[in-house]
């Protein structure tokens, strides 16, 4: 019996540790400030929202044609920082090659795959809820 009431404890805190950290999980470590993608360059200015200092930082991007289909760029944008907490930065990462590419884009698409903090955890987002999670866009017009 003892053996029991002791696997029933261990299974409802192990849940409830479970649902907490689910709840933190699902939420996202920045707030996105602006999202530029004009003068050969896409800048992406973000807050940091949690509570830790953010070391590293990646972003996957898609850029937008004129009608709104996604074109995935094959590599991440990724950035190393030191970000306290409630501090906003921007990032700049050149992108002239995109209309090499594709010839044209209208827009773009931005989600955030993972974040480093200085105590060496990570934040990424759910997996099935990686593209809208921590997500933002805008068209070129």
């Amino acid at each position: 019996m003892a053996k029991t009431t002791f696997v029933r404890k261990a299974i409802l805190t192990f849940g409830i540790f479970a649902s907490l950290s689910g709840l933190a999980l699902a939420q996202c470590p920045i707030n996105y400030v602006k999202l530029d993608n004009r003068s050969g360059k896409l800048t992406i200015k973000f807050q940091n929202a949690s509570q830790q200092t953010i070391t590293g930082i990646k972003f996957g991007v898609a850029y937008l044609d004129a009608t709104g289909d996604p074109h995935d760029e094959p590599q991440p944008y990724t950035a190393s920082l030191r970000l306290a907490p409630t501090r906003a930065t921007s990032i700049d990462w050149p992108n002239t090659e995109v209309k090499q590419l594709y010839g044209f884009y209208d827009g773009v698409e931005v989600w955030l795959v993972k974040v480093a903090f200085a105590d060496g955890t990570t934040w990424q987002p759910e997996p099935d809820k990686i593209r809208n999670q921590c997500f933002m866009t805008t068209r070129k017009r």
